[in-house]
């Protein structure tokens, strides 16, 4: 897992992480909810219930749930939580709180509809706002664990409820929308006939972005080279990102929508280090240009004495244990001036 498994962001909350598929997710519940600082935002419906996380570690990332719905959430663990869950459809989950302050630090749900499954706090706070609650069974000690802000039980919830929330479960009328004041109607949909329910939120800005894509040529042959778009106004660096193997690139240019120049080289890599442990796919140079980069082919040691240069252009060259191919660099390349096009970034498809 990685956080390039996410559709795109930094996880700040100009640039938060997007969560548009099931490796994003599970990057996120079992990483980066535990990075103070951390924003997500939900842009798909995930089905998580083949997945556990149980790490022993504080919750403090932000999730949006943007309207979305999340199957089948199992989060167990022994430390303190902060997070905070925001505009989601919890469906299934099984969220086990053992230790849930520290501090003034509390899990806040705000905005979240709750259906199925369990909620489980041994020690410390849950705070819910706005929230709706359905077939939830409960584990708890004491009342005060839980803070309660215009939350509500509805039908066919059976199970015995902490002190706070409304019990709408016997009532004539628990749907009308006289009582639910404070739900934003930019968020909640209350018709008067069904539960209130969650508004899916637009998310154009989440999933939609400018791209630039091509193939990678040099001299008529395929090659994954590396990749960069810069503004055509200042040459300033948009982005960058390495070709596959058949050439093709995709290049993520945010919302910048000017014309931008691409260029296209071969990573140089480093020069050579004694005592290194080198992986297949490093790159060395040597300190003497010599129109090559050595791949490492054999992933080894380089040991303390290192090869005299020049070094062979045509043969391998075996560094200790590692083992390193020359390839050639050949000259870079700039094509341009470039429209980016407006893209779905899951699909790739124009909008």
């Amino acid at each position: 897992m990685a956080v390039s498994d996410y559709l795109k962001g930094s996880g700040t909350v100009w640039d938060p992480y997007v969560i548009h598929n099931l490796a994003a997710a599970i990057q996120f519940f079992s990483v980066d909810i535990f990075r103070s600082g951390v924003f997500a935002e939900l842009v798909v419906d995930l089905d998580l219930s083949a997945n556990t996380f149980n790490q022993n570690t504080k919750t403090v990332a932000t999730l949006n749930g943007n309207g979305y719905t999340l199957t089948g959430l199992k989060h167990f663990t022994n430390n303190n939580q902060a997070a905070t869950f925001k505009k989601l459809n919890l469906v299934s989950i099984n969220w086990l709180n053992t230790f849930g302050q520290q501090g003034s630090e509390y899990i806040n749900f705000e905005d979240v509809v709750f259906r199925g499954g369990t909620l489980a706090c041994y020690s410390g706070r849950m705070n819910f706002t706005r929230c709706t609650m359905s077939s939830i069974g409960w584990k708890y000690m004491t009342a005060y664990q839980w803070g309660v802000v215009d939350s509500v039980a509805l039908p066919p919830t059976s199970y015995a409820l902490p002190s706070g929330f409304t019990d709408l479960r016997s009532v004539a009328d628990p749907f009308s929308a006289s009582r639910y004041p404070n739900y934003a109607s930019s968020v909640w949909a209350i018709d008067g006939a069904s539960a209130p329910r969650l508004l899916r939120q637009n998310i154009a800005n989440l999933v939609q972005g400018y791209l630039v894509k091509g193939v990678v040529k040099v001299g008529g042959v395929l090659k994954p080279r590396f990749v960069r778009a810069l503004s055509v106004v200042d040459f300033v660096r948009i982005n960058d990102a390495v070709a596959e193997a058949d050439g093709s690139f995709s290049l993520k240019c945010g919302h910048y929508s000017d014309a931008v120049m691409v260029a296209t080289y071969e990573p140089y890599g480093t020069l050579l280090v004694a005592s290194k442990a080198y992986v297949l796919g490093d790159i060395i140079h040597p300190a003497t240009p010599n129109g090559f980069r050595y791949l490492c082919t054999k992933a080894g040691n380089s040991g303390t004495s290192l090869p005299p240069e020049p070094w062979s252009t045509t043969d391998t060259l075996t560094v200790g244990a590692a083992i390193f191919t020359p390839d050639p660099i050949y000259q870079p390349q700039l094509h341009g001036p470039i429209k980016p096009v407006l893209c779905d970034l899951i699909t790739g498809l124009p909008v």
